[in-house]
């Protein structure tokens, strides 16, 4: 069998993030007046996913007049804009600091109103071929000429990638690749959990990245000075910024070295300086007595041009329990050591100060640092695990904390001494921080794993405190050792005394407060999922457990944007078309509304095309935008219409136009189309000829038409003179970029043979809030859809000299996505239609598409575009329309007629999938879907106090000093969903050390059932009691009931009844049924129940496994039981065959496809999928009794839950791709979701996907393929990995191939890699064809295999 994987949702949040002046924009200072300016860029990256955004400052938005009312009634900020703990606005001045007595002077309810926003917009996204593991900022001998950072990124593999941005592509290019994973340390690597961090040096000389065995790999960079002494290698050092890298053996340099915890670089000397934190000998809480501060530093210099490298500097006798280093600004010198308990400073003379943070730091070392009591006077305690520490500027340092609470920590100095550390009080909170980094003008963007992150703006406020009274001391009369002349001077120390005793002492202190300026959605890891049938439509939705702690919660994920219909509108009609336009109103008519907007709606539509024995042909398409009317008929011919405002009619212009396939009108008022000067007042020529409707509507901006001609040549013309101003015949290849071509050249002169058939285009703007952007959105007639965004002409390649008006524009591709071919395009054409509708989170503009498979097409501020499908299979006509009051409405005509729709209101957009999110603030580990009563049922997982009693029923441990914390576990409960209000109306907790292992829905016998089988919610768990005592466990059985309703409600409600509780010797970690029994784990047997009278669990067989069995699957009477350390096990109450290799399975399921193909898959939890075979007549099989492992293909990311979903085939037939090969005629597939069909045939093949969720996030699809289609995109598979440049110069191939040493070679022909093959239709036109041709196939036959296989659930 072969499959195919594929990312249906990407990783969520940010765990490395740098800030940099990464494009040309962030290096431009702009003048004051300017509304807008780019501060910064900002870097992110999480697992295989990178991210490059735009720190953008904009004009505050003005309230609208009710906000406003309410603002002044209320003394409430503008929503959204409201500061986290602790924030103050900034003054005018902008210098950072407020005096806090002028502050406090303002009246109550009144605030500092910022004119300005600052806002994450995103430029480029890109899934790479390798995990990240560290993102940094670097400046090359091309800074030096530019101005520009170059970004320096690591991978899982020991791989370094130096990228740059490019103007011209609109993306970043690969300078450099750097591998080490032919290193020895690599190559002898046996630890599965080592990652690679990467660190740069301060002043860019050089950077390192850790490798496993205590070794580094260095890449050194050329600086100025070198190259002064080597002027003749100054024009290579611009190609070749770097000079060799090499790796270097900590043990080489001194043989203490060893068991490596952390390395950072250390500002402040004249070469590159490491600080290396390691354990010679390695200890643990048990062996505190014999070992305790066991942590060494060494201060090594890296001489790269002798490659020296002298130990400087060591620091001894440092916690065991050390984290990680901070290195110090060169104006104060050392390192900030993080522990688990304590936060120290070590000088370069080993001096050390520190605050602890809990009462445990001085029990674990014999270090005595004092205890800092909280706010409230209590004794500290805190947790560093998990922890940032970060500088925001040479004096204030910001520590953020595992559950996301921020502090500042101070330093307080004697002379260039530091004399003490202090902790203040919490800032404010935000989501558990992964990263932490800090840009020049003191943004802080606290990047998270498991929630949203956050972008912050450091303040600092002058405060004047009063000392406390044992903080001052009044010298005495007898301390003073001068000799004092009291006829001059009198009594100094009386003088001194009354200085001090007179009034309180003060003291000015600088705090650091942090004010919230954006949020980065991000869901957090994915613990579980389950398919339910929630929507009113019956859409199956994907309900997932995600987020940690107080950020935890369910989400929903849906394939399409979900809609509803707020009523039928038969009498609108509009099968062929549907404009809503809005009109002004004339004055009487507003002064009989004066509470309305002054604007009218009018509906244009039409249900079929003109009577038969016209002399033209019909009206195919028509584009409305005041003042102007485009018509286009069957043959081609465009026709003009202007409207009058003064005589009040529609005239024809009798211009020439050429033949065309589609056009488009757009109004630009971002003023980036326009045309140059021409006259010497320097005003642009479209600026002359003034209208009496642009006076009228000075918002309309300039208006422009675009013309895809038969010919092949895309053109934009100006309006009303219909001038070609911008033309390129490069659109119908769907080339990377679309320049102006003056020549008009073609290409080729046969544009049906050698070029797409374009369908249909659409000029419009796209984008969220007033900060969108125009787009070019190509459809064509074999189903690509690819989108170019408009942008400026960079400054080197601006035109010049040039006679002719031309647009100072280019057009980058931004997306490419393949819908298939139209069913019946000439009945059902498809059409590219703009709109703009109102979302809970403002405007929001994109382009929808009609016809078969239709879409939307959009994006948020800080997402790419994204290409959403809809409910509808077929939807003839869109318009937007606010005919009924709400600026949210689309009147669509669909297979069900016209009528009047929205979208739901609290649907968010921005990821690959729309997203529902409910944030419970508690963590889910497992999550249910009932679908007899279409409950919802999910386990949450909270801490709670743990309690060890002796045999006697006493505590055997409490509390024993200040600070020092209780010891906790997880304890769960069962909450019961109600699928309207999402809120818990029922639930179940276990004991306080039980916690939940699985979470079933099974199917078991009863006699309560008219079937004689019914769902029951099945529970195992775990109860824990201590190290000493072995582990127990228990398995629920429970049912969702219906109970009387509540007195004045008239709706029936449900709880959960528990049926049965049986205990056993050991954790029960598996669940599931087979034929009306419950097949459950404990302990190291498997047993098989029958559920008697809903009471009890009688045993009816069992079976000895493994160590700890991680999942239970059966079909019909086959069980395949996955072990943690033995692999997986199918049988039929006897073993019919088993794998023998040590392999940690974590989920494993039945894979089959078409025919009598099944397999088996299994993943562990290094990511690794595998595909096994049973085939008992293989003599590598033994008989049958091995399991023969066929595939293997690295998923990078543990899978943390596994969905079955079946897929049935239909044998309709595309007919058009039929005549290009006897073998293409493939079914066309449904849905069949969990049992629950979405689409019945009764017949076709049966096929199966899995969902595959991650802890970083993301959500995968494995799917099998038919094995011609494979062999056809494997060989072209091969062919992208050769000829593709990937991004940061990756290796695809080594992406998903898995180190097997007991292989000759690896196992990696039989699972497609579908983010591989996407790589295909975003090449031209013309690489498209030649790849396919040295494969030995055509071009239409592979785009109809990936348009196959590109399927959801």
């Amino acid at each position: 069998m072969y499959g195919l994987h594929q990312e249906l949702l990407s990783a969520s949040g940010v765990e490395y993030a740098t800030f940099l002046n990464l494009t040309p924009s962030s290096s431009i200072k702009n003048a004051s007046g300017t509304p807008s300016r780019v501060i910064t860029n900002l870097a992110v990256a999480r697992s295989n996913l990178l991210r490059i955004f735009e720190v953008r400052e904009e004009p505050a938005p003005l309230p609208s007049f009710a906000e406003a009312e309410a603002h002044a009634r209320n003394g409430a900020s503008k929503l959204g804009t409201e500061a986290v703990e602790g924030e103050v606005e900034m003054d005018e001045g902008g210098e950072g600091f407020v005096n806090m007595a002028q502050v406090r002077a303002l009246p109550e309810g009144l605030s500092i109103t910022p004119s300005t926003v600052t806002r994450l917009f995103l430029l480029r996204e890109h899934r790479l071929h390798g995990i990240v593991t560290g993102i940094q900022r670097v400046k090359t001998i091309a800074s030096s000429e530019d101005g520009m950072d170059r970004v320096l990124i690591s991978f899982k593999d020991a791989k370094i990638s130096l990228m740059e941005w490019s103007e011209v592509q609109r993306d970043l290019m690969t300078v450099s690749i750097h591998t080490y994973e032919r290193t020895p340390q690599l190559l002898s690597m046996n630890s599965p959990t080592w990652r690679s961090s990467l660190r740069t040096d301060s002043l860019n000389r050089c950077a390192a990245l850790t490798l496993p065995r205590d070794a580094l790999a260095i890449l050194p960079f050329h600086s100025s000075a070198e190259l002064e002494m080597m002027e003749q290698e100054r024009t290579l050092a611009k190609d070749v910024p770097y000079a060799p890298s090499f790796v270097l053996d900590l043990t080489e340099v001194d043989g203490r070295i060893r068991n490596v915890l952390d390395m950072v670089f250390v500002p402040g000397f004249n070469n590159s300086t490491i600080a290396v934190a390691f354990q010679t000998t390695q200890t643990w809480t048990g062996r505190l007595n014999e070992f305790k501060d066991t942590v060494t530093i060494f201060m090594i210099t890296l001489d790269i041009f002798t490659r020296t490298y002298p130990v400087i500097g060591q620091i001894h006798g440092l916690p065991y329990d050390v984290l990680y280093m901070v290195a110090c600004p060169a104006t104060i010198g050392g390192l900030l050591i993080v522990t688990a308990n304590a936060i120290l400073h070590v000088d370069q003379a080993s001096r050390t100060v520190g605050v602890a943070v809990n009462g445990w730091a001085n029990r674990v070392s014999t270090h005595v640092l004092s205890a800092q009591p909280n706010e409230n006077k209590t004794p500290l305690d805190l947790q560093l695990e998990g922890s940032c520490l970060t500088f925001v500027n040479d004096t204030s340092i910001l520590l953020s904390l595992c559950d996301g609470e921020q502090r500042s920590l101070k330093m307080h100095m004697e002379g260039r001494a530091v004399s003490r550390l202090e902790l203040s009080p919490p800032l404010g909170m935000t989501g558990p921080a992964a990263v932490v980094c800090v840009s020049d003008d003191e943004h802080v963007f606290v990047g998270s794993t498991s929630g949203p992150s956050t972008l912050l703006k450091a303040v600092h406020i002058e405060m004047i405190v009063e000392l406390e009274k044992e903080d001052v001391v009044a010298p005495a009369s007898a301390d003073l050792d001068m000799e004092l002349d009291e006829d001059i001077y009198g009594d100094v120390a009386a003088q001194i005394m009354a200085q001090s005793t007179s009034g309180p002492a003060t003291e000015k202190i600088v705090t650091l407060q942090l004010a919230l300026r954006d949020t980065l959605p991000g869901h957090g890891i994915i613990s579980d999922m389950t398919f339910g049938l929630m929507a009113e439509d019956g859409q199956p939705e994907l309900i997932a457990c995600t987020g940690v702690g107080k950020l935890g919660g369910l989400t929903r994920f849906t394939k399409q944007i979900p809609t509803r219909t707020k009523r039928k509108l038969p009498s609108i009609g509009g099968r062929q078309g549907i404009w809503s336009i809005c009109v002004k109103r004339s004055s009487n008519a507003n002064m009989d509304r004066a509470n309305s907007d002054g604007r009218d709606t009018i509906i244009i539509s039409t249900n079929s095309t003109p009577a038969p024995g016209l002399s033209r042909s019909a009206i195919v398409e028509a584009y409305i935008m005041d003042p102007f009317i485009f018509t286009r008929r069957a043959d081609g011919s465009v026709s003009f219409y202007v409207g009058d405002t003064i005589e009040q009619k529609i005239s024809r212009r009798d211009q020439e136009i050429p033949a065309c396939h589609s056009f488009s009108l757009f109004s630009d008022k971002t003023g980036l189309l326009a045309l140059p000067a021409s006259d010497p007042d320097g005003a642009p020529e479209t600026e002359k000829l003034e209208r009496l409707e642009d006076i009228l509507d000075t918002d309309r901006g300039t208006q422009w038409a675009v013309l895809y001609l038969k010919s092949g040549e895309l053109q934009i013309r100006n309006l009303p003179q219909l001038e070609i101003v911008f033309s390129t015949p490069e659109v119908r290849f769907l080339s990377p970029s679309l320049t102006h071509n003056s020549d008009k050249e073609m290409r080729h002169s046969d544009n049906t043979e050698t070029g797409f058939e374009i369908q249909s285009i659409c000029l419009a703007m796209i984008g969220e809030s007033e900060l969108t952007k125009p787009h070019l959105t190509v459809l064509t007639t074999s189903g690509f859809v690819a989108s170019y965004e408009v942008l400026p002409l960079p400054v080197q390649t601006t035109r010049r000299g040039s006679a002719q008006k031309v647009l100072s524009i280019h057009f980058i591709k931004t997306l490419v996505h393949l819908l298939g071919r139209p069913s019946n395009p000439v009945i059902l054409p498809r059409r590219l239609i703009p709109f703009s509708t109102m979302t809970g989170n403002g405007p929001l503009s994109g382009v929808f598409c009609t016809g078969d498979q239709p879409f939307w097409l959009l994006s948020v501020n800080w997402s790419p575009l994204r290409l959403y499908p809809t409910a509808n299979n077929t939807i003839h006509a869109l318009a937007p329309s606010s005919i009924f009051g709400s600026e949210g409405d689309f009147l669509v005509h669909n297979e069900d007629g016209p009528a009047l729709v929205q979208w739901v209101g609290d649907v968010q957009l921005g990821l690959e999938l729309p997203y529902r999110p409910i944030l419970i603030g508690r963590q889910y580990t497992a999550v249910i879907f009932d679908p007899a009563t279409k409950h919802v049922i999910a386990v949450s997982s909270q801490k709670a106090r743990f309690a060890l009693y002796d045999e006697e029923g006493k505590s055997a441990w409490s509390v024993d000093g200040p600070g020092i914390s209780e010891p906790v576990c997880e304890s769960c409960s069962l909450e019961l969903f109600s699928p309207d209000t999402w809120t818990t109306i029922d639930g179940y907790e276990f004991a306080q050390n039980e916690f939940v292992n699985v979470a079933e829905s099974v199917s078991l016998e009863t006699l309560s059932a008219e079937k004689g089988e019914k769902d029951f919610i099945v529970v195992g768990t775990t109860i824990y009691r201590g190290e000493d005592l072995a582990v127990k466990g228990a398995t629920y059985v429970f049912e969702v009931v219906e109970v009387v309703p509540e007195p004045g409600s008239a709706k029936r409600r449900n709880k959960l009844k528990l049926l049965c509780r049986d205990e056993a010797k050991g954790p029960v970690t598996a669940v599931c049924g087979i034929n009306g029994y419950l097949i459950s784990s404990m302990g190291q047997k498997v047993y098989v129940r029958a559920f008697d009278l809903d009471e009890r669990l009688i045993g009816m067989a069992f079976l000895d496994v493994g160590l700890y069995v991680t999942s239970i699957r059966t079909l019909k009477n086959l069980i395949l039981i996955s072990d943690a350390v033995k692999s997986e096990d199918p049988f039929k109450l006897i073993v019919l065959a088993k794998d023998f290799e040590a392999v940690s399975t974590t989920n494993t399921n039945f894979f089959f496809g078409s025919g009598q193909d099944l397999a088996f898959i299994s993943t562990d939890e290094n990511g690794i999928i595998r595909m096994y075979e049973y085939n008992p007549l293989d003599p590598e099989s033994n008989n049958g009794q091995r399991l023969l492992c066929r595939t293997e293909f690295d998923g990078q990311e543990e899978h943390k839950a596994v969905l079955t979903v079946a897929r049935r085939s239909s044998p309709s037939i595309d007919m058009s791709v039929e005549k290009l090969d006897a073998n293409l005629a493939q079914q066309a597939q449904s849905v069949l979701v969990c049992g629950m069909s979405a689409l019945m045939h009764p017949f076709g093949s049966i096929y199966q996907h899995f969902p595959i969720a991650t802890l970083a996030g993301s959500i995968s699809l494995l799917s099998p393929v038919e094995s011609a289609r494979f062999k056809r995109l494997a060989l072209l598979q091969g062919q992208l990995v050769k000829n593709v440049q990937h991004v940061g110069g990756l290796n695809p191939k080594g992406y998903r191939t898995v180190r097997n040493e007991k292989v000759s070679r690896p196992l990696s022909k039989g699972i497609l890699d579908a983010d591989l093959l996407r790589a295909f239709i975003d090449l031209e036109l013309g690489r498209q064809e030649e790849m396919t041709r040295q494969i030995g196939t055509a071009r239409d036959l592979i785009t109809h295999d990936l348009s196959m296989i590109w399927q959801s659930w």
